[in-house]
């Protein structure tokens, strides 16, 4: 299977009034924006669409409308992932559903890697999966667990240079990175591409620092240390200020910034 895109993704925010109520238009409406702002995929209901206090209802609404505001060659995949299994396949059936691209996934606390990814793959057919490795929050995907993974790529969000040396080296399925600081050395490090939070504000900045663009490097760093250990809530916050977008958040979420 071809790579379920190249080069920068967004990790989308999910945008809410002040009484918690999704509001997918305006969500979708971000998503348009960002779209003809060089973004390569649109990732939904992921950590930085803040998918622990997403809903099935709420994910199905996102996805519809994403697909609605961006052009149909633009990938929309959507984050499935959950601490039960069960759920976490439900979420990956309703994307097939409603017309996903791909889904990104970490393993569930109650089910082993293989025999998950296996499930999800009778679910998701020859749709995308992108396993998820954020073991700051999530169970890890180990590097010696990638070749033995049904899986169509791997999302890292660990922060770790080496490791994203090693998983392109010793795995021959795309590999996208979730930590900005990482952008300057991802691609030579044999990336496709990466996943981020960051890039709901300045995506120009991350697609041109993964070209290898040192002075956007230099100013994705800068962003990154601006919103520090406010994650979500602090890119919501800047998004606000910029574009009057609503800066609530619907519950805690992690603090670092990922998707």
């Amino acid at each position: 299977m071809t790579a379920p895109f190249t080069g920068v993704a967004v990790a989308l925010v999910s945008l809410f009034d002040a009484g918690g109520r999704l509001l997918a238009s305006a969500t979708a409406e971000h998503a348009g924006a960002l779209a003809g702002r060089g973004m390569r995929a649109i990732v939904i209901a992921g950590t930085t669409g803040e998918a622990a206090h997403l809903d099935a209802s709420d994910r199905r609404e996102l996805l519809a409308a994403v697909r609605l505001a961006v052009p149909d060659s633009l990938p929309v995949i959507v984050g499935t992932g959950d601490a039960v299994a069960e759920r976490s396949l439900e979420h990956t059936r309703d994307a097939v559903e409603g017309g996903a691209a791909g889904v990104l996934l970490y393993p569930p606390g109650d089910e082993a890697s293989e025999p998950f990814f296996a499930r999800v793959r009778d679910v998701a057919g020859r749709l995308p999966v992108i396993a998820y490795h954020f073991p700051k929050y999530f169970p890890a995907v180990t590097v010696q667990q990638l070749g033995a993974l049904d899986v169509d790529g791997l999302k890292d969000s660990e922060g770790d240079a080496e490791r994203l040396r090693q998983e392109t080296a010793s795995w021959d399925q795309p590999v996208y990175t979730g930590f900005a600081p990482l952008l300057p050395v991802a691609a030579g490090h044999g990336a496709t591409g990466a996943i981020l939070a960051l890039a709901n504000l300045v995506p120009e900045l991350c697609s041109r620092a993964f070209a290898g663009d040192a002075d956007a490097a230099r100013d994705v760093l800068a962003e990154h240390e601006a919103i520090g250990a406010g994650g979500v809530a602090a890119i919501k916050r800047r998004l606000a200020r910029r574009s009057g977008s609503p800066h609530y958040v619907r519950g805690s979420s992690p603090k670092r910034v990922s998707a």
